[in-house]
């Protein structure tokens, strides 16, 4: 014996009501963002390079956003 939930015929009609929901956006890579991103190379010392990646790994940040972050405030302290 089967029984049919009462709410059964709801979902479906909210579902209908809703109509077909849009796919979101994917966000691209910064790699793959070439509109918004532009590839630098930097040379950093030894001394820095290793305890850097630690520090980046610990703190589960991205090289890039580190390094942006960082140039956004020495340009708006320049600007002064």
């Amino acid at each position: 014996m089967s029984r049919r939930s009462k709410f059964a015929g709801l979902a479906g009609a909210l579902k209908e009501r809703a109509g077909t929901p849009t796919p979101a956006k994917k966000k691209l890579a910064k790699s793959q963002d070439k509109e918004n991103y532009k590839q630098t190379t930097a040379y950093i010392h030894i001394s820095v390079y290793n305890p850097l990646q630690t520090a980046l790994a610990e703190a589960k940040t991205e090289y890039s956003q580190l390094v942006e972050d960082l140039l956004k405030e020495w340009l708006e302290g320049r600007k002064g």
